[in-house]
């Protein structure tokens, strides 16, 4: 069964053209986790390991968010090449940076986990926006107040 292709790009300009902000923002990262387990380690000893890695896997940001050079959007979700598809989440939120063009596909607890750079932020903030599934309304039964009569 064929995928559909609802918008492709090649940001390889782009993405090198910000290259310095992520590494610099990658280096940051890892500087702030190397304080941090030193700090947990001079603090709690062996147990500082067991805590960072707990930290690091369900609320620390990834210190290199993955960026694609060449990505395509498809109902399914975001092709990163022709084998891998990053699908999309009910819980994920997205961010335009007009400045830098790119759209941030943030999640929860860990921040940002999808750089996608594009000369056309808002449209495709508005193309993921749809395929995002959406979050289940609950049922109302019966306004408050209302009874058997």
């Amino acid at each position: 069964m064929a995928v559909k292709v609802i918008y492709e790009a090649d940001a390889t300009d782009l993405k090198m053209a910000d290259r310095r902000k992520r590494i610099l923002r990658s280096s940051a990262m890892f500087i702030f986790q190397l304080a941090l387990i030193f700090i947990l380690v001079s603090i709690l000893g062996v147990w500082a390991m067991f805590i960072f890695l707990l930290a690091m896997f369900m609320f620390l940001p990834a210190p290199i968010i993955p960026t694609p050079s060449k990505y395509k959007i498809t109902s399914q979700g975001v092709m990163l090449d022709e084998r891998r598809i990053f699908s999309l989440k009910k819980e994920y939120k997205l961010r335009a940076n007009e400045e830098r063009k790119f759209v941030s596909i943030l999640h929860r607890r860990r921040g940002e986990i999808l750089r996608l750079y594009t000369s056309e932020p808002k449209r495709v903030v508005n193309i993921l926006d749809k395929i995002i599934p959406k979050q289940k309304q609950p049922r109302r039964h019966g306004l408050k107040g209302e009874g058997r009569k």
